[in-house]
């Protein structure tokens, strides 16, 4: 009876441990777990070599690639070979516990065989939505990135188009002035004509001439002449003030009109403007070359830290929801009350990763992962992570982060620091004009990001020092004019100064990103424009000179002509008149003294009765 009993039970061992080893296969168990990191990654995650033991409750595989979401030619990383053991006696609560374990031989952007895409089938989850607006407004950010246009390094301007373009309208000004004031020349010559009595003043002239003072002596011709002295000097003073009148108006008009230089100056000048408002340069502000430059790389770095937060907090939210927050118990008679398990497990956790591998760029690395668990808050700890690298020619790498997910407001911490990498051979920018990579340099990258909750800042610092670039062969795409541009930028660049940020929040989204290239190829595109503005001005010079210089010559030969005429007709009609003027005043004298001597004579009371008759003449 005994017998019997060992046989059913070692009957019922057997059984058990065949279908455990069948439904913990190797191959089971391999395609569960990739199958989970597939639908975490989001992209195929392969296993080669799994065994596992069940005796032992070890695992172990040759080899693991993860594939680059973004480029599914492409792994993420790869593995070499690790095994690690799970706590046996919580498996029998469905919970997978790690102690620790190693993962060696970690390759970075390895090349694939094969596509590691997904199956149209495999959808990923959905991320959280303040992630999925935050990768929103960063794709809406590419979208906007401004196109490289050639036009800014081309810049030309075609100035025949152009001045078929322009109206000139200072000819038809000039002509204008010019027959206006061939009307105001034409109105002072007929009222020179009006004043011209050249035959009276000489008529004038003669009379006083012909009055021989000498040869008067009697009183009765001594009245005679102080009567036509008298009316001489009538004459000649009223047409004098009308001389002079009429010599003050045209010195005004005149004046007027030797202004017109600086009227016609300005409105040839206002053409220029006006022409001037029909070149075009292109907008490339620093801004806008910066984001040329590096807004694409910087901002898809940044996306893809995003989407792995994004993925985090999509199975950490997952786990919060299977297991509940405790809920207070009523207090009722009769009721039993739920107490919360002590040293309580979650349903999986690595305690420990240690790893070391190389990178793309032959950087040698090496650190730790702590606490990858699928609820935070039951064992009070956050996910570190801490890996330090060391290149070739005293590079070196430091990255920290942390991921807690511990309280209700989920925060990502993670900095990394990259020290003396050499850019040789590494390309700066995809920007068209620089298809170079540096020949010599170190770079210098410090990089932060601080995700609390709904609020993202990250920013991005790199330093380019002692840089050379490689312009010894001209890209197929550019023109020999605009590789000679290229050629001049690279040359002018022998350190480099990057700074980028992003920020979010609630209410607001901010992009921004400087270098001192920006201003190295600003500079270079205003010289350009600059260059062709001033081959144009002096183009447009020639041609409106050329235009308008007719119409000027022809203005400032009537000015000189009829203007110099009339000012010397003017000229000398009133220097006529003021010498006519000083005739009469020394005849007058003459006769004056003439009485005196008269007086002199004897003829006391007949001079007195004259003198007192010309002062009566001469004071009216």
């Amino acid at each position: 009876m005994l017998r019997k009993k060992g046989v059913i039970l070692l009957s019922v061992i057997v059984i058990i441990l065949v279908v455990l080893n069948v439904f913990f296969s190797d191959r089971w168990i391999e395609k569960r777990l990739e199958s989970f990191g597939s639908r975490v990654v989001g992209a195929k995650v392969e296993l080669s070599g799994l065994k596992f033991s069940l005796l032992r409750m070890q695992i172990q595989w040759k080899r693991v690639q993860v594939t680059d979401p973004n480029n599914t030619w492409y792994n993420l990383f790869e593995t070499g070979s690790c095994n690690f053991h799970l706590a046996p006696e919580p498996l029998l609560s469905k919970k997978f516990i790690i102690e620790g374990f190693q993962l060696q031989d970690i390759e970075f952007n390895t090349p694939r065989e094969e596509d590691g895409r997904l199956s149209r089938k495999a959808t990923a989850r959905k991320p959280p939505k303040i992630v999925q607006k935050l990768r929103d407004n960063l794709k809406a950010e590419l979208d906007q990135m401004p196109v490289f246009d050639s036009g800014a390094f081309t810049f030309s301007i075609d100035p025949d188009e152009l001045w078929e373009r322009i109206d000139l309208q200072s000819p038809g000004k000039i002509q204008s002035l010019k027959e206006n004031y061939e009307q105001t020349f034409t109105v002072w010559e007929e009222r020179f004509n009006d004043l011209r009595g050249r035959e009276d003043l000489d008529a004038l002239r003669t009379q006083i001439q012909s009055m021989n003072v000498d040869r008067i002596d009697t009183v009765q011709e001594l009245q005679q002449n102080m009567v036509t002295i008298h009316d001489i000097y009538d004459r000649v003073n009223k047409y004098a003030e009308s001389v002079r009148h009429t010599r003050s108006n045209f010195e005004n008009d005149l004046g007027e009109i030797q202004h017109s230089p600086s009227v016609v100056s300005a409105w040839i000048e206002e053409d220029y403007r006006r022409a001037f408002q029909l070149i075009q340069p292109p907008e490339m502000t620093t801004r806008n070359i910066a984001k040329l430059l590096f807004g694409e790389r910087v901002i898809n770095k940044i996306d893809r830290v995003a989407g792995f937060i994004g993925k985090v907090r999509t199975y950490s939210e997952k786990a919060r929801a299977v297991l509940p927050d405790k809920e207070k118990p009523q207090r009722l008679h009769g009721l039993d009350i739920p107490f919360p398990e002590y040293n309580a497990l979650p349903n999986f956790w690595i305690k420990d990763i240690d790893l070391s591998g190389v990178t793309s760029a032959g950087t040698y690395i090496k650190g730790s992962i702590t606490n990858i668990v699928s609820r935070q808050a039951i064992i009070g700890k956050p996910t570190t992570i801490e890996i330090l690298g060391e290149g070739t020619g005293g590079a070196g790498l430091f990255l920290n982060g942390i991921v807690d997910h511990r309280g209700e407001v989920p925060k990502e911490l993670l900095k990394i620091e990259i020290s003396k990498v050499p850019l040789k051979d590494m390309r700066l920018s995809s920007f068209p004009l620089i298809p170079y990579r540096f020949t010599s340099g170190e770079g210098f990258i410090l990089a932060e990001l601080d995700f609390l909750g709904s609020d993202f800042e990250s920013t991005v610092d790199f330093k380019g020092r002692n840089v050379g670039l490689d312009y010894a062969q001209r890209s197929s795409d550019i023109s020999p004019y605009l590789y000679k541009i290229s050629t001049e930028i690279a040359q002018s660049i022998q350190k480099i100064d990057l700074r980028a940020s992003v920020r979010q929040t609630p209410e607001d989204f901010d992009f921004f990103i400087k270098s001192n290239v920006d201003d190295v190829i600003a500079e270079k595109v205003s010289m350009i424009i600059t260059d062709e503005v001033t081959k144009t001005r002096q183009y447009l010079d020639q041609k409106i000179n050329a235009e308008t210089e007719e119409y000027v010559q022809e203005l400032d030969h009537l000015v000189a002509v009829r203007g110099t005429a009339l000012t010397t007709e003017m000229m000398e009609l009133y220097q006529n008149v003021v010498t006519l003027e000083k005739e009469v005043l020394q005849k007058r004298k003459e006769i004056e003294d003439k009485t005196k001597t008269i007086f002199k004579k004897g003829q006391e009371k007949v001079v007195d009765e004259m003198l007192k008759h010309l002062q009566n003449f001469f004071t009216e």
